[in-house]
């Protein structure tokens, strides 16, 4: 807000905060109208901060992170155990290609309307969703018969990660897979302007096509009101 930012840790106020913008995101313009975060790739990749002011937006990326070591000192939770395993082993080409890599510290800015197609300018709050991880490429097309069997057989072999697919926000999701991998990995951007949100796929950067279209009335599908007409309950 204005030319400070503050950083919360579990909810709480970090000691020593709020601080200027300009000493912790030097190159980042004071007074921007939305940002978010997004965590390191991998242990030894770098957290992300992409920042959004009128037409223009920037990103951050920090030069220093925790060790493997301090992370796993927190306890981390069985997804985040999954999340570093996944990162040791092969797949850190495919969180590159989520993710991207740029050199530590402020980049921009760029066009809002040249990357992120559909996001208007002068937004009023952004938040990051939630990373979805399937293990199924896109198939072709099946029959109703067909989908309800491979469904079927789907949900007795997900096992921990059937959880992933229970959120309300994935619903009309479009599957792009990622090309080359067996693993798909999804997650969106919530972008909010006046009484309106879009949401946006963090990997196309492309505001999500799905009916209703976007942008939607928060106060219906985040709220819950009753719409003009409508008997509340």
């Amino acid at each position: 807000q204005g030319t400070q930012y503050w950083r919360f840790d579990d909810g709480a106020l970090d000691p020593g905060y709020p601080r200027e913008i300009s000493e912790g995101f030097e190159g980042i313009p004071n007074n921007v109208d939305a940002a978010f975060a997004l965590p390191a790739h991998s242990y030894h990749g770098n957290e992300r901060v992409y920042f959004f002011k009128d037409k223009y937006y920037w990103s951050y990326d920090f030069a220093q992170q925790p060790t493997q070591a301090d992370c796993e000192k927190s306890s981390p939770s069985t997804v985040f155990k999954h999340y570093a395993f996944m990162n040791r082993d092969s797949w850190e080409d495919v969180f590159q290609l989520l993710f991207g890599s740029r050199m530590p510290g402020a980049n921009g800015p760029w066009y809002i309307s040249r990357d992120w197609r559909g996001v208007p300018s002068r937004l009023d709050a952004a938040m990051a969703g939630r990373l979805y991880v399937s293990s199924h490429q896109p198939r072709r097309r099946k029959s109703r018969r067909q989908r309800k069997r491979y469904n079927h057989h789907r949900s007795l072999n997900l096992g921990f990660w059937s959880w992933l697919h229970n959120d309300p926000d994935s619903a009309g999701v479009e599957s792009d897979g990622l090309s080359g991998s067996t693993c798909e990995m999804l997650q969106s951007v919530y972008f909010f302007v006046g009484d309106k949100y879009y949401r946006v796929n963090l990997r196309t950067k492309r505001v999500d096509l799905v009916r209703p279209r976007y942008p939607r009335s928060i106060a219906q599908y985040w709220l819950d009101c009753p719409q003009p007409g409508e008997e509340s309950t």
